[in-house]
């Protein structure tokens, strides 16, 4: 799966170099952006796919030990511990049977990508759907523009997309197919996009949050709590998500500086929270 949309991908620029951009001279802003984007979304697409997810990896005996403690005090909840791994899962972690590693704050495993999505990686995976959003709108244009220029006028005085469509196919079949699999993949990039904004952001969820919240409201009492500590708004999801700081600075008036720290992504190890903090 990674190696087919690293190579439709490849093939989707050398497609748009050999057949697009001879045709067609884009203006300077969308040539900027289709070089800085061909450079990100590269970069994140590494990160996201050869990157680590957030792999719990803890000693044996120091696990074992855990175990023993908290039979010991009567605090053993099975439904806490992973019998794979032989270590108590931290809050949000999941135990990935394809990895068959625990991941901290697991989303989901990508077939597309064949690795987790978790702590570690999974900003990249939305760094890279919206830097592919944005830097697929040059080609897309280009798409256009060499349509109007090479086909005839049936093509453009067509106003509706399936009639439109087949006048492409019988100008240019080659980049009529290229920009239908552009379409079917751009369509996928912004739903996935929507999705994990909808629920990471506004919802502060991850997807196997969202598709188990029933199973996790039975087998534990206090998941309503649980979800007031994920969910901080808007803007403080958004922190927490990415790691960096919202709207840091600093403010004179008159002979005070008041310094307005914004939004902080908050301090909390995933790789070790097993309850959630009194202040909340």
């Amino acid at each position: 799966m990674p190696s087919l949309m690293v190579a439709y991908l490849f093939y989707l620029h050398v497609s748009n170099f050999t057949h697009n951009l001879p045709q067609n001279i884009s203006p300077l802003p969308f040539v900027i952006i289709y070089v800085i984007f061909s450079i990100t979304v590269p970069i994140f697409m590494y990160f996201m796919i050869r990157g680590d997810p957030g792999y719990i990896v803890r000693d044996r005996r120091e696990n074992l030990a855990a175990v023993v403690k908290k039979c010991e005090s009567s605090e053993f909840k099975m439904t806490e511990f992973c019998t794979t791994c032989i270590q108590f899962r931290p809050l949000r972690s999941k135990h990935c049977r394809t990895c068959d590693k625990c991941v901290a704050r697991f989303d989901h495993h990508c077939p597309w990508i064949d690795n987790c999505l978790g702590e570690r990686n999974h900003k990249y995976f939305w760094f890279f759907l919206g830097n592919g959003l944005i830097g697929l709108l040059p080609i897309i244009y280009d798409g256009f523009t060499y349509f109007y220029q090479v086909c005839d006028d049936n093509y453009r005085q067509s106003s509706f997309i399936i009639p439109r469509f087949w006048y492409a196919y019988n100008c240019s079949p080659w980049s009529a197919w290229m920009g239908s699999l552009l379409s079917l993949f751009y369509m996928w990039m912004l739903f996935m996009f929507v999705v994990h904004t909808y629920s990471m952001l506004v919802k502060g969820q991850t997807t196997n949050e969202a598709l188990n919240a029933d199973k996790y409201k039975r087998l534990r009492p206090n998941y309503d709590e649980e979800r007031r500590f994920y969910h901080k708004g808007f803007l403080q999801n958004l922190a927490d998500f990415t790691g960096f700081k919202l709207f840091n600075a600093e403010l004179e008036i008159g002979e005070n500086t008041h310094r307005y720290t914004g939004y902080r992504p908050r301090d909390i190890d995933w790789y070790a929270i097993e309850q959630v903090p009194d202040d909340l």
